[in-house]
């Protein structure tokens, strides 16, 4: 049985950010406190995001171009930071409003004393844990909840990264000494071409970054891109099922042979050459339709069999027909350890603090 407080999560989306919106600036307001971006702060791990046209986003769910901050095509990232837009977010925030809706379930929205509202505005600094670069908007899948084509209109003419601002993002990398690199966002990044010099040039000037990828695994094949693939920490295969008519209910166009193959053969790829990295996750997205023990006990078998580091199981957030109601039953909860939106099942022991990046 589904208990009371989950019943708000079966609401439809706007709705549940207009209440938790309302909710959230009472508990504040009760509390004294006020609200700031750890993104905006410098202190995220990967919401800051540098989009296929050098635009830059503050977080990795901009699909409107509401949180776009600036342009790395005229300006600096420290300008960006210090620029009309980036302090504009914090002074809303810092008032206890939210400049964009993405805000309301943003995870990077924190809280603090009243009293250090001043702070909260003017204490910042560029990004030195993470930074997400979307290096191309085309995707290869027609996914439900995806606008492809306002996405593509969001883009000023440029869909995918030239390898010339491809060599700019890492020497900004180098430059501000960033951690680790979130290689994807709002489209395929396997698609382009030029991958493996894409990660090239990236590891000449950063050989020790981290980096860290999402890919639907169809186009996972082939030697230029399993030499990419290699080149990197973590990657994450999006695969929403265990059967063709499960998977291609969502990620239309999608193959689950395909892409259940192209996993496996890098994970053998990677066990040839050295066993360790990058790290392989399958990612199992959980609706309606894919959501039976029948077909999660099948997905862990098969992950086992693919010898992938571990499968994690996210809900969906779609609409109400579409939502599993099975995610909030005991089972799901059960069957491996819970992080902050999902359940990861760590299948080869992998430090705990190495997984779901």
């Amino acid at each position: 049985m589904i208990m009371l407080k989950h019943l708000y999560e079966l609401l439809p989306p706007e709705i549940r950010k207009k209440k938790r919106a309302a909710s959230l600036i009472h508990i504040a307001s009760e509390r004294n406190e006020i609200f700031y971006c750890a993104a905006l702060a410098g202190e995220s791990d990967f919401n800051i995001c540098i989009n296929s046209d050098m635009t830059v986003s503050c977080n990795c769910q901009d699909f409107d171009g509401s949180g776009r901050i600036g342009d790395l095509t005229t300006q600096t990232l420290e300008e960006i930071f210090s620029g009309p837009t980036a302090h504009r977010f914090r002074t809303m925030l810092a008032a206890r409003t939210f400049p964009i809706s993405t805000c309301i379930n943003c995870a990077e929205r924190k809280s603090m004393p009243a009293s250090e509202a001043e702070a909260a505005v003017s204490s910042f600094h560029v990004p030195r844990k993470g930074i997400m670069v979307e290096n191309t908007t085309l995707c290869n899948l027609r996914c439900h909840i995806c606008n492809r084509e306002q996405l593509m209109g969001l883009r000023s003419g440029a869909l995918s990264l030239s390898l010339g601002n491809v060599e700019k993002i890492a020497l900004l990398l180098k430059e501000h000494q960033i951690e680790s690199l979130y290689y994807f966002n709002l489209g395929e990044p396997f698609l382009p071409t030029d991958i493996l010099e894409q990660i090239k040039i990236i590891r000449r000037y950063n050989p020790d970054i981290r980096i860290i990828t999402s890919t639907n695994g169809q186009l996972l094949k082939g030697n230029d891109k399993i030499e990419a693939a290699l080149m990197m920490d973590y990657i994450i295969v999006s695969l929403d099922g265990v059967t063709q008519e499960t998977v291609s209910r969502y990620q239309i166009g999608a193959s689950f042979e395909n892409g259940y193959q192209n996993m496996a053969t890098l994970v053998a790829e990677r066990n040839k050459h050295n066993g360790k990295t990058p790290i392989i996750e399958w990612k199992y997205v959980v609706f309606r339709w894919n959501d039976q023990p029948k077909y999660i006990v099948r997905a862990i078998e098969l992950a086992k069999k693919a010898n992938v580091d571990a499968i994690g199981f996210y809900r969906g957030d779609v609409r109400l027909a579409d939502r599993s109601l099975r995610w909030h039953f005991p089972y799901f909860k059960r069957i491996g350890k819970r992080i902050r939106d999902g359940i990861v099942v760590n299948l080869n022991d992998v430090p705990e603090h190495l997984l779901s990046p």
